[in-house]
């Protein structure tokens, strides 16, 4: 059985099962920027329900209508009144705070698209686009004069965080306008995508945008060839496979991500071995986006999945 003691021996797995030690929020480790340009000091305040969550939509933290230093300032101030007070004006937050941070790394988290073929079944986009009270489930990008000015304030040894809660950064329509941008500007990045609908020509082209061998490419693939699509429903597990072995053959820091599922749980250690033997980081990332713990998805391993189930 593929135990916690046994994966620590694993020297090619990333472990992000443990407590995070710091909230995002309190000393912004995180600023997310929605697609539309709504800012907030977390990506899982972005698509809440109910009314307590419009305490983060504040107006004047949107590109929109205020300058990036300006909404960093304005952020910085209501962080700081959450940590004095010990008060966080949502009961989310204390469950949000216990997800898994241990990367020390400060970012600027963009939303560049909430477009994406694929439909995994736990994903907001699929699950609760009749529900939620914003409009953050339309389907746009984000403005490429949002992106410049995000770009002009970020902090020194800040960097970009490209991972769509509800999108695929793959499908901005400038994504390789805003990769040599960042280039040009020395800024490292990190691109989370599950690769849907695109061809070696394309990854060709985007690994031609950028020289810094310390950016990353994290691809989503939870398991191989036969269960990979169970929950990515549409993706091509020999298409993204390709893919990374051809970001590696670049010279580029290429990822796995793999979510482990009921499904795929016994593949764990094939894949570690694949991705090592291809010069590919395997990143094992368990997700906490249970319906009880009678979730078909659920692995059998209780230490293959995060500590708490999904309640929202």
């Amino acid at each position: 059985m593929y135990t916690m003691e046994k994966r620590h021996k694993l020297n090619n797995i990333e472990d992000l099962s443990f407590p995070t030690l710091y909230p995002r929020c309190l000393n912004l480790r995180e600023v997310y920027i929605a697609v539309d340009g709504q800012c907030m000091p977390c990506c899982d305040l972005s698509i809440g329900l109910g009314m307590p969550w419009k305490l983060f939509f504040k107006e004047e933290w949107n590109l929109n209508y205020n300058s990036m230093d300006k909404i960093l300032k304005s952020i910085e101030t209501f962080s700081r009144k959450i940590k004095d007070t010990k008060n966080s004006p949502i009961k989310k937050c204390s469950k949000t705070c216990n997800t898994p941070w241990l990367n020390s790394r400060n970012y600027f988290h963009l939303e560049l698209s909430t477009r994406c073929t694929l439909q995994c079944p736990k994903c907001p986009r699929t699950a609760w686009p009749l529900t939620s009270p914003t409009t953050v489930f339309e389907k746009t990008d984000m403005k490429f004069n949002h992106i410049e000015a995000i770009i002009k304030a970020l902090p020194s040894k800040w960097r970009l965080f490209l991972q769509g809660s509800l999108g695929d950064a793959v499908f901005h329509p400038q994504l390789f306008d805003i990769i040599r941008l960042a280039d040009r500007k020395k800024i490292l990045f990190e691109m989370t995508t599950a690769s849907p609908s695109r061809s070696l020509k394309w990854w060709e082209e985007f690994y031609n945008c950028y020289s810094n061998p310390a950016s990353e490419i994290r691809f989503s693939v939870d398991g191989l060839e036969d269960t990979a699509s169970i929950y990515r429903k549409g993706q091509d597990f020999n298409k993204v496979w390709a893919s990374m072995k051809l970001g590696v053959k670049n010279g580029k820091k290429i990822t796995w991500s793999f979510i482990p599922f009921s499904h795929n749980e016994h593949q764990i250690e094939t894949a570690s071995k694949m991705a090592k033997d291809n010069g590919i980081k395997f990143l094992l990332s368990p997700s906490n986006r249970w319906d009880g713990p009678e979730d078909p998805f659920k692995p059998k391993n209780p230490q293959l999945s995060a500590n708490y189930d999904r309640s929202y």
